[in-house]
This record gives C-alpha cells, sequence and structure tokens, in this order.
C-alpha cells in the first residue's frame, strides 16, 4: 500500500489536548512535511504495491524549529500516515519541554524531530473522518507505564480455540496503548479428561472438565515452590494437548472476514504457529501455509520446544527437542531465514525437575540452547526468544540470568537472538522477590541488572505482553504495568527501543520480505515442481527442504525479477 508520510509539531498546554489538537489535522492544513516513500507492503494483500505513490499530501518541508506557542508544558510531535484506501494512521510522541522558556522548548522540539520521544498515541481513521473530526475522543485511555508499546509476543486465541476476532483487538489496543502486535495463535487444543461419574450434574451433562488452559483451574495460581512432584504429575495427566495444524488457516479465515482498513491491517502481524516441530515436513509446511494465503503472516511463532509441564502433556511422538530430535525444527528455522520470517521461539531454559533437585545454579539446557543458537542452521534467521531467555511459570529464574544472557548477546555467533521480556509471571521474577515470611517486595537488585544488560545491548530486546485472549483491557496491560520499574531505569534509546522501535526493526520490517518470497518464489510452478512433484528442480532433499537449496532458488528468482530481498527493484535502490 502506499504510503505518503507527513510530520509536524505542536505546543499544547495539556496532553489530552496533545492528543487530539496535535493529531486532528492533516499536514496539509498545518503545513508540515510531506515526504513520498516507497510502498513496504502491509501482508494485506498478495502481490507488492507500487513503489510511487498515487497521490502526493500539499505542504513546504519540515521545519527544524517549528513555531512554539508561549507557555506551553508539552509539545506533540505527530505522524499521519496516509493510505491508498482513505485511511489515515496517525502517530504522536509526547515530548516534555527540557527546561523553563522558549530554549527549553526549543531544545524539546530538536529532541523530537531526533526521534527519540515515546509514542503517546496511534489511531486510525479515515481523511473524512479527520476532516470532520478532529478525534478529540479518540485518545486512548493510556496504562500505567504512560506511553504505548508494540506487542511481540500476544495470543489471541486460548487453549480450547476461543477468543478475539481482529476488531475486538484494535479496540482494545486503543483502550490499553498497543501501537502494533503479532497474532499467535495458541496451537495446541486442550483435551480435558472425563469420567461416567465426574460432573454428572454439569448443565451440560457432558462429563468433560470446563477447563481452557493446559494448566487447570484449580492449580492456575499455585507458587512455584508449591509444584511437588506429585502436584506436576496431577496435573500433567488431567488434560494432554494436541496439535491443531488448523489455527494458521483460521487466523487468515478471520483477517478477511474484519474487512480491516489498510491502517488497521498496519497494526497486525498474524504468525504461523501450527507446526509440528519435531517433524521434518515442517519446512514444506510453512511454504505451503505462504502459498496458500499469500500476504498474511509475517513470522513464525510463539513455537515450543521445552515448557515445563506441556511437553509431558504433548500427544503425539517425536516432540523436538534440544537433544535427540533437534534437527528438523533447525530446518525449519533455517527455511524461516530464507523466507526472512522472524522466529519466536519458547523454550525454558531450565527444567522443574532439575530446579527441584538441583536448585537453580545450573540451568539444564543453557548449553543445548547455545548450541543451537549457534549453529550453521540458525545463523541467518532473526530469533526471538521468548520471556527473558526462558523463564516460566514454574521455572524459575536462574542464579545470575542476567550475565548468562550477556554471554549470549555478546557473542558474535548469536548476533541474530533477540529476546522478549514477556508474560506477568516472569516479569515479577524480573522485578519482585519473596521475603522469608512469604511476602513480595521489589527486587531493585534484580531490575538494576536487568536494566543494565538491556541499555547495554538495546537493539536485542522486545517488549511483550504475552496476554492469552485478554477479557479485560486490563489483563493486556498487565505485564507492561508491572515492567514500569525496569523501564524507568533504561535510557530513553533503550526505553523506546524496546517498547516500540525493535518491534517495527524486527518484525515490521520482515513483511516486505515475506511479500518479495510469495511474489517471486512461491510462484505456482515452483509450489508444483520445487515443493510437491518428485522430478527435477525440487527443493526437497529426502524428507525435509533443503535450506541451501531453497536459498538457491530464491536468489535465482529475485536476479530474475531484478529486485532485491525486500522486492525493490534493484535500481531504484541503487539511487
Amino acid at each position: 500500500m502506499t504510503r505518503i508520510n507527513s510530520a509536524h509539531t505542536s505546543a499544547t498546554d495539556h496532553t489530552s489536548e496533545a492528543g487530539s489538537s496535535g493529531t486532528g489535522e492533516s499536514a496539509a492544513r498545518r503545513g508540515g512535511t510531506s515526504r513520498k516513500r516507497g510502498a513496504t507492503s502491509l501482508g494485506g494483500t498478495g502481490s507488492p504495491q507500487p513503489s510511487a505513490p498515487k497521490r502526493a499530501a500539499t505542504g513546504g518541508g519540515e521545519s527544524a524549529n517549528p513555531p512554539v506557542r508561549a507557555g506551553a508544558d508539552k509539545l506533540l510531535r505527530a505522524h499521519t500516515r496516509f493510505f491508498d484506501d482513505n485511511s489515515v494512521s496517525v502517530r504522536g510522541f509526547d515530548v516534555s519541554p527540557a527546561g523553563p522558556g522558549a530554549a527549553g522548548q526549543k531544545r524539546a522540539v530538536s529532541q523530537a524531530l531526533r526521534g527519540t520521544p515515546e509514542l503517546s498515541a496511534m489511531l486510525t481513521a479515515t481523511v473524512d473522518t479527520m476532516a470532520q473530526h478532529p478525534l478529540e475522543n479518540a485518545h486512548a485511555s493510556r496504562n500505567a507505564t504512560g506511553d504505548w508499546m508494540s506487542d511481540s509476543h500476544f495470543h489471541p486465541t486460548n487453549y480450547v480455540q476461543q477468543g478475539m476476532v481482529p476488531r475486538e483487538m484494535l479496540k482494545m489496543m486503543d483502550e490499553v496503548g498497543i501501537h502494533r502486535t503479532v497474532m499467535s495463535p495458541i496451537p495446541t487444543d486442550v483435551m480435558p479428561c472425563g469420567s461416567h461419574d465426574e460432573h454428572a450434574h454439569a448443565p451440560n451433562h457432558n462429563n468433560i472438565p470446563a477447563e481452557s488452559y493446559y494448566v487447570q483451574q484449580k492449580y492456575t495460581n499455585i507458587q512455584p515452590h508449591e509444584l511437588t512432584q506429585g502436584v506436576e504429575k496431577e496435573i500433567t495427566q488431567g488434560a494432554h494437548l494436541m496439535l491443531n495444524q488448523q489455527v494458521d488457516a483460521d487466523t487468515a479465515l478471520f483477517m478477511q472476514i474484519a474487512q480491516l482498513s489498510h491502517a488497521e491491517r498496519d497494526r497486525l502481524d498474524p504468525m504461523v504457529t501450527g507446526l509440528h516441530l519435531g517433524s521434518p515436513l515442517s519446512p514444506q509446511a510453512l511454504l505451503l501455509k505462504l502459498a496458500t494465503h499469500p500476504g498474511m503472516f509475517t513470522g513464525v511463532g510463539e513455537v515450543t520446544i521445552h515448557k515445563e509441564l506441556v511437553q509431558q502433556q504433548y500427544e503425539g511422538s517425536r516432540q523436538a527437542n534440544l537433544t535427540n530430535n533437534v534437527q528438523s525444527f533447525k530446518h525449519l528455522v533455517a527455511t524461516a531465514g530464507v523466507i526472512g520470517m522472524p522466529v519466536v521461539l519458547h523454550c525454558d531454559v531450565d527444567s522443574t525437575a532439575n530446579q527441584r533437585a538441583n536448585g537453580i545454579g545450573q540451568p539444564q539446557y543453557l548449553n543445548d540452547l547455545k548450541k543451537l543458537f549457534a549453529s550453521p542452521e540458525t545463523s541467518k534467521t532473526t530469533l526471538i526468544w521468548a520471556h527473558c531467555g526462558g523463564i516460566g511459570r514454574f521455572v524459575r529464574k536462574p542464579i545470575d540470568h542476567a550475565n548468562n544472557l550477556r554471554t549470549i548477546l555478546s557473542d558474535p555467533k548469536m548476533s541474530h537472538i533477540h529476546i522478549d521480556i514477556s508474560w506477568s509471571r516472569v516479569a515479577r521474577q524480573i522485578v519482585m522477590k519473596t521475603q522469608p515470611d512469604g511476602t513480595e517486595v521489589p527486587d531493585h537488585e534484580s531490575v538494576h541488572a536487568w536494566a543494565a544488560l538491556i541499555n547495554e545491548f538495546p537493539d536485542r530486546f522486545l517488549f511483550g505482553s504475552d496476554a492469552l485472549n485478554p477479557q479485560v483491557k486490563d489483563t493486556w496491560a498487565e505485564t507492561g504495568n508491572m515492567y514500569k520499574p525496569l523501564l524507568d531505569k533504561l535510557t530513553p534509546e533503550a526505553r523506546v527501543a524496546v517498547k516500540t522501535g525493535n518491534y517495527d526493526r524486527v518484525i515490521t520490517e520482515a513483511r516486505p520480505k515475506v511479500r518479495a518470497f510469495e511474489q517471486h518464489v512461491l510462484t505456482r510452478d515452483f509450489v508444483e515442481k520445487g515443493l510437491r512433484s518428485s522430478g527435477d528442480g525440487r527443493v526437497n532433499d529426502g524428507p525435509h527442504i533443503n535450506p541451501d537449496a531453497l536459498r538457491a532458488a530464491r536468489d535465482e528468482a529475485y536476479a530474475n525479477a531484478g529486485v532485491d530481498l525486500t522486492g525493490r527493484p534493484l535500481d531504484a535502490a541503487a539511487h
């Protein structure tokens, strides 16, 4: 979709006014900047859009020192993006003046123009709506973190495939303060066990417990130290999990039903999750899902290898693991890298059994994870390791975990590894500690250690909520609110990177790569002869996709089309 960006800066006395007056007018009316940009395909259509805008906004060049009204205590820099379907996306930044008087306000403006302030508004509308109503009542109620975030880890559905549809998501995103979010459907179905007598008097008389999570309701709030071996056995035997490969088709269906505007579509990144990670056929399954639903998906994941109780509840042989069945997963990761898709991985750094037996000093899976991350197969794929590097509901944060992660982030062989800080249960382990009497108090030492780590590697961390089909906005906002002590300790640049910037770089910027792959590589001829046929020209090497053969096919297709990895014409890139 063609995008035309405009930028303008205004002064206001109140934050609420900044949310309306600063964003309610187009750049043409305000005399702001109009810049033409080549299209970055949003994933809403099956083919790339023209690189030249169909229309241009009017207005003069951007002023380095826009006029500032005397006495203002807030400045707002707003970016307005126009899409070809007449929809508009408005993004604002609140900036507090750096000091008293005009000089301080000018410094704040200068800071705004460098792009360092934090996102404070993300609204979608149409050009006509903006002309008639300056969005006075559309400013979102912001959560306790104060500014907006992009969510790299969100589940619109639960373990019985019930959940939010896209328009419900967008409405709550405006209420919570979510700029963009992934859509990662839960790829497993929970199958509670029933008996002849159990729940015999339940209204539905079907004798199946009404569970929608992999942990039974009575155990939902138990603490890690309460997970004895006996309790763990009862939980894992109380329900089983079955892989559901249909979830990605369901995501595509509900996205199509929603009939979103281009501006609304720009805020959602559907992810592929319905893949059997232990199967050598999973790379082919990924390619066929893209061919079936072109223009839909941005990345892969969250996908899970080791996860506390889940691996014990999972029905089916040949589950992926880090020891004797890791190669199929490595081929899947390599395939995603050839396509240009980031992969969000859940893999616990430790196990409940190891922590019960040996404490939290030596994580069971840390060394095997390092081998996975440093392997040639994964080296060209952007990997996002979930939950602060493998902490879980019952898997506790290991001793010196921040320094363990520092060894990964500082290793050049693992420069493709990123970490999300998702899940409220993980956030609690980062910012709180439990006293001997059982009470919780702020853990200043942990917050300091994690702030130092993120400030050292600001481009490697992403915010994620790990909200699961939230019914109220407070549920979606919980993780961000809990992380406020940590976010406050970050440098301004690191805070912006974690909250929105790294999402845009790692996830949003993957969209045109995936669209280009779909258009130029996943042609009818390639799908028929390269994926399905057993004749010459296939990229299948035995039962799995050969990543090197797939990369060679991609490079040849792009060379023939005269485009780069984002689908941009090479002659245009040269200029």
